[in-house]
């Protein structure tokens, strides 16, 4: 799923520029000789928002995580935006995924942490060792933060810990956190798989909205 720079809904947090995606030739084996996906080629565009249907173990989270470099391909290229991101590692990688948003279906949230400082999360790629180490975030980081929790309809909940939360509540503070990134594409690995289904369409049509 991408963010869409053209159109920005009132309240919603501003996106960087649109990246496309692009695999050619893309495999994956694993270690033990799994091989998880074979001679995938496939291009996205710029704004487009794309779902990846299959059956259990088909590869899909496998996928996913090869745009973000989190699985490498043993075989082809992966390009997202202006990066190669099969041929980089390193420094190099950490700052191609500073622009790549990702939401996993296990939320990944710290638990006994507050709303907001689980968002700021999203601010760590593009923040200074520094300021990050110490939790000293700038004021814009702060505004970006508010912003995205807003736009998923969290804002009353900032200074709740995220254990108090629901698991529709806490999906939205992952989205939230991935918007404070101003990323330019969105992955989202089986997003809504652990939720009932009125909280699922309610989280979908969000991120529908925020694209």
């Amino acid at each position: 799923m991408h963010t869409d720079a053209r159109r920005v809904e009132a309240g919603d947090n501003p996106a960087s520029t649109s990246w496309p995606v692009e695999l050619k030739g893309v495999s994956v084996t694993y270690p033990n000789g799994t091989k998880a996906l074979q001679d995938v080629s496939l291009r996205i565009e710029p704004g487009e928002m794309v779902s990846i249907v299959g059956l259990s173990g088909s590869g899909k989270s496998t996928l996913i995580r090869t745009i973000n470099g989190l699985v490498q391909a043993t075989d082809g290229t992966v390009t997202v935006g202006p990066h190669e991101i099969t041929g980089l590692s390193g420094r190099r990688l950490r700052e191609a995924r500073g622009h790549i948003g990702m939401i996993f279906q296990g939320f990944n949230l710290a638990e006994r942490t507050d709303v907001f400082h689980n968002v700021l999360v999203g601010r760590f790629a593009h923040s200074s060792p520094f300021r990050t180490l110490l939790g000293l975030p700038t004021k814009a980081d702060r505004e970006l933060a508010l912003r995205a929790l807003d736009s998923v309809g969290m804002l009353e909940k900032v200074w709740a810990r995220a254990n108090a939360l629901s698991g529709g509540q806490k999906q939205r503070v992952a989205i939230a956190r991935a918007l404070t990134q101003q990323p330019s594409i969105m992955l989202a690995d089986e997003p809504v798989a652990s939720l009932d289904p009125p909280t699922a369409h309610g989280v979908m049509r969000d991120l529908r909205r925020i694209n």
